[in-house]
Parts: structure tokens; sequence; C-alpha cells
């Protein structure tokens, strides 16, 4: 069966060649161009099957400017189809990526990953590029770069909890011991809670819990530096709804501030949430915001200054994205350009409890304390 549906795609995948190369040349007769200025060179068809990406090479100045940003809506209207120019070649300036789409990308559920019991290098795919269908990626963690911090900002059913739910089951498929605050009473983190490494926390329920649980990760946080060496478990917390935490006490926001500026090198990552990304909203603080490197913006509905919040340097295009169909997103890495990505579908966790062991809190600081003793004795030792 598996032989027949790949020997069916293959088949697809050829008459879609054919097909596009014979559109190709009635697009040029249909938009007055010269036949010979331009030639296709290689047509792969998208991993989805709904678009090409097609190599060509411009032969004449007409075909350099069909090929440019300027030309490629007159090659869209000829085909009548939508083309993004996908860049070209630095060396040879003649050939030109061109990607031809019939319909948006589909990416429908995402795959259930393999179990772990060793946190190994966290790269977590949430999606695929929303023109090149490539897969996107997220590196929470690894052992020499530590943790990463995670920024998911957006309109209400823009897709934010679903995004946090395909995070969580790359972090819990890997062994990663979670925290979880969750300013909504339960309702995203709640059906992850018994395969977290702590029970979920409603901050303003219980303001003293959620003090409590930042503390203990400062503290954590603060040994762990201490006592640099040992290959540390990673810690992650994901706050949902960061805007409404408390503001009293305050320690509650200036741990979290230290943990987001000072929990990467300790393998303590953080992931918040929030449908207000502007500056002194709540408990929303510029500069723990400025250390929460990796960014995805939902939808912000025209909103153009919680767009730029999310994304940074005069970044409004947030303000443009669909919200419905959930999952469309820009993601943003470091000082990197946005990608436009569409979100895996997740709709929560893809195990039952009994199959998945996780870490608690308690287990990991344990295993801090011995790992710290082996280095004290290994100091002493040397001494």
């Amino acid at each position: 069966m598996r032989r027949h549906n790949r020997l069916v795609g293959v088949v697809r995948s050829f008459v879609a060649v054919v097909f596009f190369r014979a559109q190709w040349r009635a697009a040029l007769r249909r938009g007055d161009i010269d036949a010979t200025c331009v030639a296709v060179i290689s047509v792969k068809p998208r991993g989805d099957g709904y678009a090409l990406t097609v190599l060509v090479r411009s032969r004449t100045q007409q075909g350099a400017d069909l090929c440019s940003e300027r030309g490629v809506p007159n090659l869209a209207w000829a085909l009548r189809r939508r083309v993004v120019l996908l860049g070209g070649s630095a060396y040879e300036p003649s050939l030109h990526t061109l990607l031809v789409e019939r319909a948006p990308l589909i990416v429908g559920d995402m795959p259930i990953p393999q179990l772990s019991w060793l946190p190994t290098p966290l790269p977590i795919q949430i999606g695929c590029d929303a023109t090149t269908g490539d897969a996107a990626s997220i590196d929470l963690w690894s052992k020499e770069r530590g943790s990463s911090h995670v920024l998911i900002a957006g309109t209400t059913g823009g897709g934010k909890s679903n995004t946090v739910n395909v995070l969580l089951t790359g972090l819990v498929a890997n062994g990663v011991c979670i925290i979880g605050v969750d300013c909504k009473a339960g309702e995203t983190l709640g059906p992850w809670e018994h395969l977290l490494g702590h029970a979920v926390i409603d901050p303003n329920a219980n303001p003293v819990a959620a003090d409590d649980i930042l503390a203990r990760l400062v503290e954590i946080m603060v040994g762990r530096h201490r006592c640099v060496g040992p290959n540390f478990r990673p810690i992650v917390l994901v706050v949902e709804e960061w805007a409404s935490l408390p503001t009293k006490p305050v320690t509650i926001g200036d741990n979290l501030e230290r943990l987001a500026a000072q929990g990467r090198s300790a393998s303590i990552g953080v992931i918040l949430t929030t449908q207000r990304p502007t500056s002194n909203v709540g408990a929303v603080r510029t500069s723990t915001r400025g250390n929460l490197a990796v960014r995805i913006a939902h939808s912000t509905v025209g909103d153009r200054a919680a767009s730029e919040a999310i994304l940074g340097g005069g970044i409004y295009t947030a303000a443009d994205l669909p919200s419905d169909p959930p999952g469309h997103a820009l993601l943003r890495i470091g000082g990197n350009q946005p990608q436009q990505v569409r979100i895996f579908r997740c709709p929560g966790p893809p195990w039952k409890p009994e199959e998945v062991y996780t870490e608690t809190l308690d287990e990991v600081a344990a295993w801090d304390q011995v790992a710290q003793r082996e280095v004290e004795h290994e100091r002493n030792r040397t001494r």
C-alpha cells in the first residue's frame, strides 16, 4: 500500500510538471512575452503538492525584468496563479527561483514525536514555511548554548494556545521538566498537568504560590551559576497570558525578569504568551521582553504597535496576518528577518499520562545537588 501511494505521488508530480511547462508557454504568449527570453531549468513540486518551485534562467533583459520584484506581478497575471520570487544566485545573476502557488500551504496535524528520556538538543519543528513548505523549527535548548526564551503573542483566537501545545509536545517528548503558570485558570495548561514537573499554578487565585515557584526557580538558577560544569537538566517555565500576572507581590515580576535575563546559561528557559505585548501593560516589562530572543507573532488584527512590540525593528506585518483560520504566524529569531510560517494543529497532549515519564522539579533539584557535590569534591581534590 505504501509503495502504491509513493508511485501515485511520483506520477502526480510528473503530470504536474508536464502540465506546468505547457501552461508556462501559454502564459508567456498571453502576456505578449518573448518565449526565448527566459528558460525553465527545473520544476519541483512542493511537499503538499499545491505549489511548484521553478528555477528559470533569463536570457535577455526582458527575461531579467520579468523575474524581478516589479515583473513578478505581471508573470502571476499571465500564469493566473500567485507567484513569489524566492531569490536569485549571487554567482549567476541570470538564475531565478520562483514559487508558483496553486493554493495556500496545508500543514495539518503535528506529527507525534518519538519519546526520549534524556534531553538532547531541542530543535522543535513547529510547522512549515508558509511559502516554500520547508520545515520551520525552533532550538529551545542545547548543552553548549543553554536555553532559549520565547514570546508568543497576538489577538485572541489567532492560535497562541495551539502554538503553546506544539512547543509543549516537543518539550515533553524530550523529557524536559516544565513548570506551568496559567493566568486563565488552567484553561490552556490544565490538560498537560500530569505531564509537567509541577502542578499548574493559577497566579490570580494564588499569587503566593506563583511567587514561591518563581523564587524557587531563581534559587535553582543561582545554584547552577555558582557551580558551573555539570550537564544540568533543562527546565522550562511557561506563563500563559503574561499581561494578567499579578503585580503584587512585586517579586513575581522581579523574579521573572531575572529568569529571562540570566536563566539561559543555567538551562532554564521561559515561554511567555500574551494578547497585549505593548510595554507597561499589567505585568509586562520592556526589560523582560527584551530578553526573549525568539518571537512568534500571530495576527494583531491591524494593531501595528502590537506587531512592532512583538517583532521589534519597525516590523508591522503581523497586523496584516489573517486570524482565521488560526495558525498563520511570523517567526523571528534574534535579529533575523521574520519568517512567515504555518503552525501545526495540536489540540492537546498526544499521550496519556501513564505513557510518559516526567521528571518533577523536586527530582531535578535533587540531581542538581548531586552534580554540584561532585563538582565541589573534584575542586577540593585538585587544590
